[in-house]
């Protein structure tokens, strides 16, 4: 019996892409939330609230995405 290999060449390159994409997305949050408080002079729970739109706003963003890639 063949054993398949997890750790192939395409999902090492895979996975790698994934975490940047995902490392990017957390930092944009971080700086989003400082961003607001610095250039806008909002309140903390303003910049929470901005970050937490944002949020919402890649979730239902990657449903249609996911629609439309399949």
């Amino acid at each position: 019996m063949n054993k398949v290999k997890l750790w192939t060449k395409d999902f090492l390159i895979v996975s790698i892409a994934n975490f940047f994409l995902y490392f990017t997305f957390y930092l944009l949050m971080v700086a989003l939330t400082t961003f607001a408080t610095e250039k806008f002079l909002a309140t903390p729970s303003e910049a929470g609230l901005a970050s937490g739109i944002f949020v919402i706003g890649t979730l239902i963003a990657r449903l249609f995405s996911g629609k439309s890639i399949d």
